[in-house]
């Protein structure tokens, strides 16, 4: 599963499930935008600044998609993506590309990611698109307000 986490979502009060010492912004509601919320309310005015999650693959052959038309500048939104459920296939490579525009301007594959496992791809910086990458990733990774198949 593909998510789009605000910045907001970092201070909210989210379990420490990758040990940092800080909460967690995945699965934050109203600042992660994934399959649970899929067009939060992230913009001052309106739509405007508001992400939606236009495609969201439920068989697990992909692909996800997010859009965030007109993101607000200087903030650093987070993609990451979350192997919620293996469906009996066993581990998984995840690919994620990153447009601005038409242009893409990043593109990775995960290491391959077993059931429950987290990558955190990176941040995208506002509408400058400047994309610094993180690649990090958390096991086993279950957020204890979703049940976890």
């Amino acid at each position: 599963d593909l998510h789009l986490a605000h910045p907001l979502a970092a201070v909210a009060a989210g379990p420490d499930r990758d040990g940092d010492g800080s909460p967690d912004m995945w699965f934050d509601q109203p600042f992660d935008c994934f399959w649970f919320n899929p067009a939060p309310d992230w913009g001052p005015f309106g739509l405007e600044g508001d992400p939606s999650m236009d495609v969201d693959d439920t068989d697990g052959a992909g692909p996800e998609i997010i859009s965030l038309a007109d993101p607000e500048d200087g903030l650093a939104y987070s993609i990451a993506v979350h192997y919620w459920n293996d469906n009996f296939f066993g581990p998984s490579v995840a690919t994620v590309k990153v447009f601005v525009g038409e242009e893409l301007i990043y593109e990775a594959s995960s290491q391959p990611m077993k059931k429950h496992d987290l990558w955190e791809v990176g941040t995208m910086t506002g509408s400058s698109g400047e994309f610094t990458p993180i690649d990090s990733y958390v096991e086993d990774y279950v957020n204890p307000m979703f049940y976890a198949p």
